[in-house]
């Protein structure tokens, strides 16, 4: 589980691990999580652009619910450009990583 750290009205969660750790340490759960909390909003701001970062790093990592996300998100297009072809690849992409 992630723990948040507070900074002088900084709020920093993946921030604070992309500094402290490198890339390849961090799991693709924990890219799931974290995008899901940037999502719903769970202990930080709402920010979709943060969300489809997290979820696509999570799915280049082989995570299946982050390519289903990810895919999702093209379809509706928070936080990037609404793109029905990606949002498609992407979708076939979860559907191969099971």
């Amino acid at each position: 589980m992630i723990q948040m750290k507070i900074f002088p009205t900084i709020l920093v969660a993946a921030e604070f691990l992309t500094i402290s750790h490198s890339m390849d340490e961090i799991s693709p759960q924990t890219y799931y999580e974290l995008g899901e909390k940037y999502t719903k909003g769970n202990d930080v701001p709402i920010d979709h652009h943060l969300a489809f970062k997290n979820y696509e790093q999570g799915a280049l990592k082989g995570h299946a619910q982050c390519a289903f996300m990810v895919g999702a998100i093209y379809q509706e297009g928070k936080g990037v450009t609404k793109d029905m072809e990606k949002s498609l690849e992407w979708y076939k992409k979860s559907v191969a990583l099971g």
